[in-house]
């Protein structure tokens, strides 16, 4: 398994949100930063955002020279229940932007295998996911929205993402469409390791500025 590192891994951008009293949170959030079961993998960038009203946009974009054909999207709602806010029918996951010619194929809750191939063991599972006709991915990027009807699930719940890419030019010789991908994004290892630093440093600060008053 190679690990690909973005220059920033995944990254919460944007203005916090949110009424006094209310949880804040980011207006957008990417994700950069992945890990491949191949030697040369694609280096897609997805952002999700918080808009529409009611929904989440998500926009996926392979990197420069990259081609390959998303077949599956898989992701984590930070172990929040999706019946609080995302259900879990297809109808949920609406306008593809540009049109999967036969729309959501499967949709399923804690896997890594919606069959087909449309995998990404062996990963660890996840609490949602779907398939869709293979779609390459153009240059434009390519975009769909995720229901929130309830409005009980914020965008820092998406906590790591897992793709599936097929007929894509990772193969041999960077050339032929013969090479496929299962990609995720490490955020939950990461997470924790960042807060640990955070609070190290609050620790050492406090501890400098009591030495220097003795």
């Amino acid at each position: 398994m190679r690990i690909r590192n973005g220059i920033f891994g995944a990254l919460v951008f944007g203005l916090l949100m949110g009424a006094p009293g209310t949880p804040s949170h980011a207006a957008f959030v990417t994700f950069g930063s992945w890990s491949s079961t191949e030697p040369v993998s694609l280096s897609p960038t997805i952002t999700v955002s918080d808009s529409p009203a009611g929904a989440f946009l998500v926009s996926i974009f392979l990197g420069a020279g990259d081609i390959g054909s998303l077949s599956g999207f898989f992701f984590d709602l930070n172990g929040r229940n999706l019946a609080l806010g995302l259900s879990t029918v297809m109808g949920d996951i609406m306008n593809f932007n540009p049109a999967v010619p036969a729309g959501i194929i499967a949709f399923a809750n804690n896997t890594n295998n919606l069959g087909g191939g449309v995998n990404v063991i062996p990963f660890a599972p996840f609490e949602a996911a779907f398939s869709i006709a293979q779609t390459s991915v153009p240059v434009t990027g390519i975009s769909f929205e995720i229901k929130n009807q309830l409005g009980a699930v914020i965008l820092d719940d998406f906590s790591r993402i897992g793709l599936r890419f097929q007929t894509s030019n990772n193969g041999p010789d960077g050339v032929s469409l013969d090479g496929s991908d299962k990609l995720v994004s490490p955020i939950p290892a990461a997470l924790p390791l960042f807060a640990t630093g955070l609070a190290m440093l609050g620790f050492m600060g406090r501890r400098r500025k009591r030495r220097a008053a003795a």
